[in-house]
């Protein structure tokens, strides 16, 4: 999925660019290190994100810096996660 405004601006701003969400994705998995859970809940069948980012690089969790919501589709939660775990580095 193309970036949003909002995650462009920022990878604008951190001197990054990628043209989507996996790229990101990808990046701040295995350059960063930085990794954070979204499942499907089993009661409301809406994506919900993990209440940790997790720094694999220094072995700690990074608590989530919001109140979590759901999400009507994968691809919006992890936007949530992608900003959040930018904002890190």
């Amino acid at each position: 999925m193309k970036l949003n405004k909002e995650l462009s601006d920022l990878c604008l701003l951190k001197d990054l660019n990628f043209k989507d969400q996996h790229e990101l994705q990808n990046y701040l998995r295995n350059e960063k290190h930085l990794h954070v859970d979204i499942y499907l809940g089993s009661k409301s069948f809406k994506w919900e994100i993990n209440n940790w980012i997790i720094d694999l690089k220094h072995k700690k969790k990074i608590k989530w810096p919001t109140s979590n919501k759901l999400y009507d589709s994968y691809e919006d939660a992890l936007s949530i996660c992608l900003i959040e775990m930018l904002k890190l580095i």
